[in-house]
Formats: structure tokens, C-alpha cells, sequence
């Protein structure tokens, strides 16, 4: 009896180490459970805006499909707004694709250098696009039709250009020297 009295006490003690760790393990996941719930997505919360957060929000999507700058309903889908985030080293345009027409093209330069950016309609692949003769930048004339052409700028808010787009394969990128090659471009279809 004696040795079947040791093992009903390790067995105990056992079962209370076991019963401890699974104590501690519960309270873990319940602190986690409780962690998530207070970080999760409240959809009641619609009074903080992403826009109004500070930095840039290169995640943005369509931001406008009307032409004119107010707040009203009068939707006539005439313009098309682009939110083009440019960082080191990416072209990120908010849609790749949109109908013909006016579109507008809001370029963001979310990164820490200056930026230009370019719009070319081509039929030249994305990485196919010509070089000038010394290799660091695209030859603009000689890839295609150059349909917007801003001056390189430093970090900071949106930069609008309005253009009439015509169906087609367009290509965005930044012409800085060395900023293409190292993959500042992206492919844009209007269609």
C-alpha cells in the first residue's frame, strides 16, 4: 500500500502542476482574446478618417468619379481620380485600369528623395521602355507618347493632373536617373 500511496501523491502533484500550467494558459489566451477584441475593427468608429491621419495613406483606392471639387451627389462620372503613391522604389497606383475619358491623376510622393513622375501610352512593355544613351533614364520621346510630365518634387501632398485619356496601354514611372531601373513603374491600362 505504501508504494501505491507515493504514486497517488505524485499523481496529484501531477495533476496539480498540470492543472497550473493549463490555469496560466487559460489566462494567456483570455489576456490575447481580450488584446484583440480592444484592437479589432469597431464599425461603429466612422468619425476617424484614414486621410486625417498623419503620413499618407498609400493603401488609398478610387478617391473621386466626379468633376467637380464639392461634396453633393450630382455624380455625372465624367473624371476619374488616380491616387499614385510613389515611394523608394515603387509606382503605386490606386486602380491599373479605367474607362477612357478625363482622369484625374493625384501623385503623391510618399517617399524620402525627390520624385518626377511620367505618363507615356505605348505599346512598349513595362520593362521595355527605351533608354537614353548614358542608361539612367527612359528616353520619354522615343518610348512612346508623353502625356504627363511633372518636374521631380520633394515628399509631401498630391500633385493633380487632369488629362483625356484614349484607350489604350499607358506606363507611370518615375524618370529620376537610376528610379525606373530600379523598379519605380507600373503598367496602367484605360480601356
Amino acid at each position: 500500500m505504501g508504494v501505491l500511496r507515493s504514486v497517488d501523491l505524485e499523481q496529484v502533484r501531477l495533476s496539480r502542476r498540470t492543472l497550473l500550467k493549463a490555469a496560466g494558459a487559460a489566462g494567456l489566451f483570455s489576456l490575447a482574446g481580450s488584446l484583440l477584441a480592444a484592437c479589432g475593427d469597431d464599425e461603429d468608429d466612422d468619425d476617424v478618417d484614414a486621410g486625417d491621419q498623419p503620413g499618407i495613406d498609400p493603401t488609398a483606392t478610387i478617391v473621386d468619379t466626379d468633376d467637380d471639387d464639392d461634396d453633393d451627389d450630382d455624380d455625372d462620372g465624367d473624371d476619374t481620380t488616380i491616387r499614385v503613391v510613389m515611394t523608394e522604389w515603387a509606382v503605386d497606383p490606386s486602380a491599373t485600369s479605367v474607362p477612357a475619358g478625363d482622369v484625374t491623376f493625384e501623385v503623391v510622393n510618399a517617399g524620402t528623395m525627390d520624385h518626377d513622375f511620367v505618363l507615356i501610352k505605348t505599346e512598349l512593355a513595362l520593362d521595355a521602355l527605351n533608354l537614353t544613351g548614358d542608361g539612367t533614364q527612359v528616353d520619354e520621346e522615343g518610348s512612346g507618347d508623353v502625356v504627363i510630365s511633372m518636374d521631380a518634387f520633394g515628399p509631401g501632398e498630391p500633385d493633380p493632373d487632369t488629362q483625356n485619356l484614349v484607350p489604350g496601354h499607358y506606363v507611370m514611372l518615375c524618370n529620376v536617373a537610376g528610379h525606373y531601373q530600379l523598379g519605380m513603374r507600373a503598367d496602367f491600362e484605360v480601356t
